[in-house]
């Protein structure tokens, strides 16, 4: 079990500027929903883990729509995290099937037993469009070790982008690795459209969905 009191989170940078009452939602209403070394031990069944979640109100909606499954929403930006627990306590009845996590998402996959998770989403990850920073990417040879590591057999990694050239990336990064059958396809139907991705489109930039299986 790693140390999980010794983890890359809560930088200045991260947290940015919060308000008096985000910080009070992060002080406050976090712990009833932060993983800790019980969730660890025992993880729920047909568990999905989001790395990158944003203000979670996508994964909410997903949470409502399939109270069968467990959503465990990770996000390093505490502003997102801050706006989740909002709208997570405008429902009367709470989220019984969500967790968060406010650390890095690495760390979370370290942390996480081997094959507890079904389904691992990357969405609208940081493309790094330089090529001198390419090498900053988080889709990685050992970021995939590690996915393949947290998912079951037959279980579900999806990257979500709106960067053709990291699409591209992401594609040839799991071919050469060969521990996934990975390729485009439409967005799924559980999909709930997040507001970046509703941003890109205004833009002019079209998402890709990339579905990886991971190999027996």
């Amino acid at each position: 079990m790693p140390d999980l009191k010794n983890r890359r989170l809560n930088t200045t940078a991260q947290r940015g500027r919060l308000t008096d009452a985000e910080k009070r939602r992060l002080e406050d209403a976090l712990p009833q929903y932060q993983v800790n070394e019980a969730f660890f031990k025992n993880p729920p069944q047909n568990l999905e883990v989001e790395l990158g979640m944003g203000n979670g109100l996508a994964l909410l909606e997903r949470a409502k729509a399939a109270p069968e499954r467990h959503f465990l929403g990770c996000e390093l930006y505490q502003a997102g995290i801050a706006t989740c627990l909002y709208h997570i306590g405008q429902n009367d009845e709470g989220f019984q099937n969500v967790s968060l996590d406010n650390g890095d998402a690495r760390d979370l996959l370290a942390a996480l037993p081997k094959g507890s998770a079904n389904r691992v989403l990357l969405p609208h990850p940081d493309p790094w469009p330089k090529a001198r920073h390419h090498k900053r990417r988080l889709l990685q040879a050992d970021f995939l070790d590690a996915v393949n590591r947290v998912l079951e057999p037959g279980g579900e990694f999806w990257v979500i982008t709106d960067w053709p050239d990291y699409a591209d990336h992401s594609l040839e990064i799991l071919k050469i690795h060969d521990v996934f059958k990975a390729k485009v396809v439409p967005a799924p139907a559980w999909w709930v459209e997040t507001k970046y991705q509703q941003k890109a489109q205004k833009a002019g930039r079209g998402n890709t969905f990339i579905k990886a299986v991971a190999k027996a």
